[in-house]
């Protein structure tokens, strides 16, 4: 494509030297001025990519003509290619074939006909009884243990393949390969049904699909990623909103430590999330699937350890919450001084007056973003929302140093502290901000408490704040 004659017929002020240009940014809606009267955007028209200096906006040549037409990713693809006469894809013909239904069905008659060594391990290692083999499907495609994985529509779309009589072979679990050679192997949530019914109240997040149906066996609902430890796509946190709990049973090693830590700092702002804490003496490495079935344990005994999860809280969090249980005693006099700025106080004081009218103060705010919802979409660098899948909440509480930033301030600038606050851009102009809830904030006049002879100390200064 022409890049050069693309970004010449739309840009305005232009100022060349040599394969690169500067012009005026397309996107004045993205500053905060609306304008660009001093040139920001720079363009290579040898690579056709596109940087603004003022509002940050980068690309190529499909992105800018993307977000100038109001295209979608797909039409605009299609626009540029017809301008360069390049056939369209047929859209009759899907690219990869639909894995054929029937053979969940033939898969599992060949295992549940086999005898011997295989059904052994099933039972023995792995702690399946055949109602389970029966619940879940599981089958045999003549070399290895098939588990179907279906999508929110409840397609079939790929087949989990374990190698049935190894635990330490790199290729211990495979995806399915049909005889085209198409693979299948989207990293998907296997127990997506749990997930998105409102009727369970919570899941166990597990680190691997047998690990999965034998907690599912002992009666917990359960999920877990087709691709092992800290697997976890950013769209998936939005799933996690009709649930109440989600508990986390990775497995007892470093990976699994480490996958739990970052599944915590995902998942935390949605939903709230405990980590279960394995017993002592617990195998190195050890799974769920050795809970159950190497170590012995029960249902009875998987419920304690889910009554005595730990709660994950946000460090910054717990950082204020121990700022606030540890509060200095001063006197209102030495309130003041620049040592206590940002620490908490306890004042003995009595309040000697106070305004009429109270101010008016977001309390719950909400956040949404189509684009960072949208898995198909590149998503903002350094936006919380594009780690939220789309959508954030906060609550404001008293211990919330930037609630004062809300009041005493006009609407826009208010706005820009929310925007902070929830760490999007100011300048986004794709966010939805909604106020679900508003408190009350009073501004009182203090002066000292009184001693007990109900005079006043003259060990401090009398003041009024």
């Amino acid at each position: 494509m022409d890049n050069e004659a693309y970004f010449m017929s739309i840009l305005h002020n232009i100022q060349r030297r040599g394969q690169e240009v500067k012009a005026e940014c397309p996107f004045k809606d993205l500053h905060e001025s609306q304008t660009d009267n001093n040139p920001s955007l720079t363009v290579n028209l040898q690579k056709g990519v596109y940087y603004c200096n003022s509002c940050h906006s980068k690309g190529n040549v499909h992105t800018m003509y993307k977000y100038l037409e109001h295209k979608t990713a797909e039409e605009a693809w299609f626009d540029l290619g017809d301008a360069l006469k390049i056939p369209r894809p047929d859209g009759t013909k899907p690219a990869r074939p639909d894995i054929e239904p029937g053979l969940v069905q033939e898969y599992h008659r060949a295992l549940m006909n086999l005898t011997g060594s295989l059904r052994d391990v099933l039972r023995d290692r792995r702690g399946l009884v055949d109602e389970t083999l029966k619940r879940f499907m599981l089958g045999w495609d003549g070399e290895r243990v098939t588990i179907p994985i279906y999508d929110e529509y409840n397609v079939l779309v790929n087949f989990r393949r374990y190698k049935w009589n190894s635990d330490n072979d790199q290729y211990k679990v495979l995806n399915y390969r049909d005889e085209y050679g198409n693979t299948y192997g989207e990293v998907r949530i296997f127990g997506l049904d749990r997930i998105l019914d409102e009727n369970v109240e919570y899941v166990v997040w597990c680190e691997g699909e047998m690990d999965r149906i034998i907690t599912e066996q002992q009666g917990f609902p359960a999920a877990c990623p087709t691709s092992g430890a800290g697997t976890f796509k950013p769209e998936w946190t939005r799933l996690f909103r009709n649930k109440k709990r989600v508990y986390l049973a990775q497995d007892n090693d470093e990976a699994g430590r480490n996958a739990t830590k970052r599944l915590c700092e995902k998942l935390y702002r949605v939903v709230d999330v405990y980590v279960i804490q394995w017993p002592e003496g617990f195998p190195e490495k050890g799974d769920l699937t050795d809970y159950f079935t190497k170590c012995g344990q029960t249902a009875e005994d998987f419920q304690k350890l889910l009554n005595t999860a730990e709660k994950y809280i946000d460090p910054d969090i717990e950082d204020r919450l121990a700022d606030e249980a540890e509060a200095i005693e001063l006197h209102l006099s030495d309130s003041s001084a620049a040592e206590y700025f940002g620490r908490r106080l306890s004042i003995p004081v009595m309040v000697s007056g106070k305004d009429n009218t109270p101010y008016i103060c977001p309390k719950r705010i909400k956040a949404e973003c189509g684009e960072a919802c949208d898995s198909e979409s590149k998503k903002c660098a350094n936006c919380t929302l594009a780690v939220m899948a789309g959508e954030r909440i906060i609550n404001l509480t008293s211990i919330d140093k930037d609630v004062l930033k809300l009041i005493k301030c006009t609407e826009k600038q208010q706005q820009q502290v929310m925007y902070e606050m929830m760490g999007i851009n100011p300048r986004c102009d794709k966010v939805r901000l909604e106020i679900e809830e508003y408190m009350n904030l009073e501004e009182l006049r203090l002066i000292p408490k009184a001693e007990a002879n109900f005079g006043f100390s003259n060990e401090h200064e009398y003041v009024v704040r």
